[in-house]
Formats: C-alpha cells, sequence, structure tokens
C-alpha cells in the first residue's frame, strides 16, 4: 500500500541533478538528451545539441594534428554496438570547443569515458548512455610531475656521466705523475692524453675543474673546461690566468660558510658534495651541484678535483611547483571557507549595525551590538586577507592616479599611524597610470603603513614614494613570477628596528608574525603579497637591523588615462534609498530573510526565492522587476552568472547585480572581475548594499 502512495519519480529531473556529465545517444550517434552538468563541462546549450550528430557537435581540434578523440569515441561506441555491453576508455585528450561569446576556439580537455549500452524489451539496442569524468586537472599535473621528473632523470645521468669523467680525470693524472718520471720518452703520449681528456671534459654539460692549496695557502685553479663560460659567463682563461678564483663567485650571503667548510674537509680529506649559490658579473644567480676531492701531494699542497652542474633550472622547477601546490591548498581552503563563512558573517554585521542604531537609548547592550559588528568585520577582514593571498579574491582593476590615491588617504593615515610618526609623501613627477582596483591598493598601503608604525615602536619616520621603473629582463630572470616591462614603484620605507634576513625569507608567509601572541593575525603582509602578484606585479623587501625596511611594490603601467571615478575605499555613510522591485535570490535561508529586511528598510519593494529556477517562474509572469540581486554560488544546479544570462534572455535589458562570499570562476576570470560585471561582496552592511543597488539602478556603473 505505501508503494502504491508514492508519486511517479520524475526521471528527466533526476537526470538532470545528477553531478555527473551524461549523454544519450540514438544507435546512429544522434544526441538525445543530456544533464545539466554535461552543459556546463561542455560550455554548451541544449537546444544547440539535441538531435544533432554527436561528431558534429563535437568534432576533433583543427589545430591539434595529433587529435584523435572522434576515432577512439567512435571505436568505443562501435564496440558498444557489437558486443551490446559497457566499454570503459581510458582517459582521453578531447579538446571542447568554446562558444563565441566565450572568446571561440578550443579549449584543452581531458576526459575518462564511459559508454554503456540500454536495451529494448526485443533486446535490441536503444540508446547509449555516453558519462565523463572530467580528468583535465590530474592530466596535466601528472604530466607537469613526468615533467619534472623527466628532468632529474636527465640530470641524473649528466651527473653520472660527469662522475665518470671525473674518475676518468683522477685515471689521467695518475697516469700524467707516473709519465712524468718518464718524460723524454712519454712527452708526446702525455701530450696526446691529456688533449683527448680535455676535449671530453669541454663537451660535457657541466664544469671539471682542478685546484691547488698551496702550502701558504694561497689557492688557484690549473685546468677548468669551457663550460664555465655558459654557467657562469666568466671564461676558463680569465680563471687559469690567476686573474679570478672560482670561490670569488660564490655569492656573499654564503662564501663564509661554503669556505669554512672546505677548509675542514681539506684536513680531513673527506669528498664534499654540496650546492653553491654562485653569483655571475652581470648580478644574475646559479646554483651549482659540486662534487670536489682533496688529494695531498708530496710538496704538501692539497689539490682539488672537482666538478660541477648547473642546475638553477632544476631549483626553479621544484621551487614553483612546491609553490603552485601551496598555493592551490591554501586556495581550495579559503574558497570553502569564504562561501559559509561570508553567509554568516553578512546576517551578524547587518544584524549588529541595526541592533546598534535601534539601542541608541541604552547604552549597555548598544556597547555589545558594536563589539559584535566589529567582530564580524574583523572575521571579514581575515576571510578577505587569505583570499588575498591566495590570489583568488575578485579585482576590479582601473587604471588609476597613483599620486592622487595616496594624496587621498593621507588624513586617515595620519590618524591611524599617530601623531608621534612622522609622514612625508614623495610624489613623483610624470607619474604613469597604474593598473590596479584602487580600493585593493588602499588597502594594502595602510597594512603596510601599520606593520611601520608597530616597527617603529615610540616614533619615528614613515616616507611613502612613488615613481616610474623599468624591471630589465636580467632582473626578471633572477626573480619568480616577474615580467620585464614598466611600472609604477611605490616604495614604504620606515625607520624602525629592522628585519634579519630569516625574518624577510617569511615575511610574506600566512600566519607568520614577529609580533606577540594577539597583537596581529600574520596575514597583512601575506593580503599585499598576493594583492601585488594577482595584479600582475613585483614586491621585494630591504631592510637593515636598527636602520628599517623599505617594501617596494611594482604596479603594471596603464597605458591610457586614469579612471576619475576612482574612489577608493573611502565609503561614505549616506544610504540612498529607492521604490524599484528587486528580485532576490538567495538559497541561504537566514541570509535571505536578512536582505529582505534590509531592502525594506531602504523603501525598496522585494520577492524572494531561493533557487535560480524559482526565479525563472517569477521572470516569465507580468510581475515588475527593476534588478535582480543574486547570490552565485547556489545549490540546485544553476549558479546566479547561468541565471542572470536566461534572465535576461526573457527581459532584455534587465540590471543584474551579484553577491557572494566567494565567486569562483563564474565572474571572475584571472584574477579580475568580467567586464560590466557587478559585485556586492559578503559579508556587506546596508550603507554598502543601499550605494551599490543605486549604482546599478541608475546606470553609473
Amino acid at each position: 500500500m505505501l508503494a502504491d502512495s508514492l508519486p511517479e519519480p520524475d526521471f528527466r529531473a533526476i537526470f538532470d541533478a545528477t553531478p555527473g556529465p551524461y549523454l544519450i545517444l540514438s544507435p546512429d550517434f544522434v544526441i538525445v538528451a543530456m544533464n545539466e552538468a554535461r552543459l556546463v563541462a561542455t560550455m554548451s546549450k541544449r537546444e544547440d545539441m539535441v538531435g544533432r550528430p554527436l561528431f558534429e557537435m563535437f568534432p576533433d581540434n583543427p589545430d591539434d594534428p595529433a587529435a584523435d578523440g572522434v576515432a577512439n569515441l567512435r571505436a568505443s561506441l562501435e564496440r558498444v554496438i557489437a558486443l551490446k555491453r559497457p566499454d570503459v576508455m581510458a582517459i582521453q585528450k578531447y579538446d571542447i570547443q568554446r562558444p563565441e561569446e566565450e572568446g571561440g576556439g578550443f579549449e584543452v580537455r581531458y576526459w575518462r569515458p564511459v559508454n554503456l549500452p540500454v536495451l529494448g524489451t526485443d533486446g535490441e539496442l536503444a540508446y547509449i548512455i555516453h558519462y565523463v569524468e572530467d580528468a583535465t586537472s590530474l592530466t596535466q599535473l601528472t604530466e607537469a610531475d613526468e615533467r619534472s621528473r623527466e628532468l632529474a632523470r636527465h640530470q641524473d645521468s649528466t651527473i653520472a656521466q660527469l662522475r665518470l669523467a671525473n674518475q676518468e680525470l683522477a685515471r689521467q693524472i695518475a697516469a700524467r705523475e707516473r709519465l712524468a718520471r718518464e718524460r723524454d720518452a712519454t712527452a708526446a703520449a702525455l701530450e696526446a692524453e691529456e688533449s683527448r681528456f680535455q676535449a671530453i671534459a669541454d663537451k660535457l654539460p657541466g664544469i671539471v675543474y682542478r685546484g691547488v692549496t698551496a702550502p701558504d695557502e694561497s689557492y688557484r685553479e690549473t685546468y677548468v673546461s669551457g663550460g664555465l663560460f655558459q654557467a657562469l659567463g666568466v671564461t676558463a682563461e680569465h680563471v687559469m690566468s690567476g686573474a679570478a678564483r672560482l670561490f670569488d663567485y660564490m655569492h656573499p650571503d654564503e662564501r663564509a660558510e661554503k669556505l669554512v667548510a672546505f677548509t675542514v674537509a681539506g684536513q680531513k680529506r673527506q669528498t664534499v658534495v654540496t650546492e653553491i649559490k654562485m653569483l655571475r658579473p652581470d648580478g644574475g644567480i646559479r646554483w651549482w651541484w659540486l662534487h670536489t676531492t682533496p688529494t695531498l701531494l708530496k710538496d704538501g699542497s692539497l689539490q682539488w678535483d672537482g666538478m660541477a652542474l648547473d642546475i638553477t633550472e632544476r631549483r626553479k622547477t621544484e621551487q614553483q611547483l612546491h609553490h603552485a601546490v601551496k598555493m592551490e591548498a591554501i586556495g581550495q581552503l579559503t574558497g570553502g571557507l569564504a562561501h559559509d563563512f561570508n553567509n554568516l558573517l553578512t546576517v551578524i554585521l547587518g544584524n549588529a549595525e541595526i541592533l546598534a542604531e535601534q539601542l541608541s537609548d541604552n547604552p549597555q547592550l548598544r556597547g555589545l551590538a558594536e563589539i559584535t559588528q566589529t567582530a564580524a568585520e574583523r572575521g571579514a577582514e581575515l576571510t578577505s586577507q587569505l583570499l588575498a593571498f591566495s590570489r583568488r579574491q575578485a579585482l576590479e582593476p582601473k587604471a588609476i592616479d597613483v599620486n592622487k590615491l595616496i594624496s587621498g588617504m593621507d588624513k586617515m593615515m595620519r590618524r591611524m599611524i599617530g601623531a608621534h610618526i612622522e609622514i612625508e609623501l614623495i610624489r613623483g613627477a610624470g607619474l604613469w597610470s597604474a593598473t590596479a582596483d584602487p580600493a585593493q591598493l588602499e588597502s594594502a598601503l595602510l597594512n603596510l603603513a601599520i606593520n611601520a608604525r608597530d616597527a617603529m615602536g615610540a616614533g619615528g619616520k614613515l616616507t611613502i614614494e612613488t615613481c616610474n621603473s623599468h624591471i630589465d629582463e636580467t632582473y626578471a630572470a633572477a626573480h619568480d613570477e616577474v615580467t620585464p616591462g614598466r611600472y609604477v614603484l611605490i616604495s614604504v620605507t620606515d625607520t624602525g628596528t629592522g628585519m634579519t634576513a630569516e625574518t624577510m625569507a617569511k615575511a610574506f608567509d600566512p600566519f607568520f608574525s614577529t609580533k606577540e601572541v594577539g597583537k596581529g593575525t600574520g596575514l597583512g603582509l601575506s593580503m599585499v603579497f598576493g594583492f601585488v602578484k594577482q595584479s600582475g606585479g613585483h614586491i621585494k623587501i630591504y631592510s637593515e637591523i636598527g636602520y628599517g625596511t623599505t617594501f617596494k611594490m611594482y604596479l603594471p603601467r596603464a597605458y591610457g588615462p586614469a579612471d576619475s571615478t576612482d574612489e577608493g575605499i573611502s565609503a561614505s555613510s549616506f544610504e540612498p534609498q529607492g521604490n524599484e522591485t528587486i528580485l532576490v535570490v538567495e538559497d541561504t535561508d537566514i541570509l535571505r530573510e536578512h536582505v529582505l529586511g534590509l531592502l525594506r528598510a531602504l523603501d525598496y519593494r522585494a520577492i524572494e526565492t531561493s533557487s535560480g529556477k524559482e526565479a525563472l517562474e517569477v521572470l516569465r509572469s507580468s510581475a515588475r522587476i527593476d534588478l535582480l540581486f543574486t547570490d552565485i554560488v547556489m545549490a540546485g544546479g544553476m549558479n546566479g552568472r547561468e541565471l542572470a544570462e536566461q534572465a535576461q534572455v526573457l527581459r532584455p535589458g534587465l540590471k543584474v547585480l551579484y553577491t557572494s562570499g566567494y565567486t569562483e570562476n563564474a565572474i571572475v576570470h584571472q584574477g579580475r572581475l568580467d567586464p560590466g560585471i557587478h559585485l556586492l561582496r559578503k559579508p556587506y552592511a546596508r550603507r554598502d548594499l543601499a550605494a551599490k543597488l543605486r549604482l546599478v539602478l541608475d546606470g553609473q556603473g
């Protein structure tokens, strides 16, 4: 009886809600149906796909001569037809054609397909279910890892060759010493052997050398192979002439330490295997893997026979891979936290704000409300800083007049820093416009100013200076993620305690702080670092204990006039109102109720919905709608961007305001908001909502 009372399942709805991408084909490979996940995965529209031949809709990438996705998939489908059994395919490279509105062309994708037969009552094939799992990220990470492993294997092979060469060198040296006792009879043979060795050594990718430490402790290289010039920019002849020694090119940061290690190894006759940081005459940094062995000669001299391999590129690859893994982990953690946490903070912040206003006659309760409001704002700041460090905030870059922006911050900065610290602003003449998010730039400058204030304690001087700058290829090659070109340079200098080398190395790490517990989160400088990097810029620290610290921010030059509407983060407390009708789409119940209360307090009419599907039903009705106010990340298979696109088809010209605590990739690409997009970041106060609504409704954005 219970089963009879149950409603018939809506299999179409179940199919559409299935998270994995599915496609249903006829036996002649015509597309019959697909679920929403398939449309999202392939950037397709249902009306464009139904009834179309599979391989007409999804052809091979014409720019990839090795593309075999169509052939492999066709073969799998034909096996399903012939055998009437499921066919599981290996991971396939099958690029997806982007719609013209997404830029056209093909996007590289990897898939793990499964093809399943659906038999009719007569036992014949009726349909084929084609399911895929997107394996693009996994495949690309695997390929990167394999490339790294291949590089390591190649370098291991090179090291083995160098070891063999070193053994050959030792053998040849021993032979030369024996032949020296018979010089008259064997001079020609010795010369031939030495020439052969040098020819071998000069062709090796690394450097082979011999050096001698005399009894008076003087040292010089007696032989260096020709690979030295490529590795260090210095000729072997220059070194062998005595004009310079190899250890003269060791980086000053570690020269003393390495020389002590070599001295100890010489005394104990121990082989040294180490990595050494070398400084080229042009200022470039190179890393060498070094293997050298000391031998005591009869006259008391110490002979060093060794080889070196330039491992700079391998170290860079390892560092970049480590950094990428760290950033991805932090980004995933931050993104998941930001979405739910900022939803809750929006409600807490808004209600605390309302309570503080309504409790004006009760100072004690008003104080509690203000404390709650401050705590919520602090929580929002922490989430924002984490997103900034992981480079996942939604930037709104503009061409900005940096001098004007800093001048506008002068009063606010002086109040924050305090009268015990002198502030000097040095604004460069003829300064280029910079490309950056003005609000985030103000936040970064405030973080640097607060950091400087804390470093100066009882007093000092803070100097902010701007100028035009150019980063050349030599500097860019020596620093990760730096592109040569023209930049606007902002220098923030304090006369504080300064930093040690160890502190500077960790200064931008999240949660690293030299302050005592409770005095800082360790996210301020991390936020500055993430903002600058996400903006395509570069940041460098210069510091000396007892003399102070300079942070240099390089922001990309903007080739165009500065945006005159730039106001940074100095928001007005004015709350403009209106009488328009707002369609609210929010899947979190408490937040939706909170938003409705804010809108009604601002005299707007509001229609509430909890999903994109409900919102579309309202939009298909005759109800007046002046603006769609939608969350971006929502349950139900439709995000805010997809809803807005369908809404503007139903109602052309409909104004849209997005809101989110974490935007993912729906409206943000390469860390920047898509053109023409309006976003109100969660959490927000009532005045922020009021100002943004009027901006969009009045067409000022």
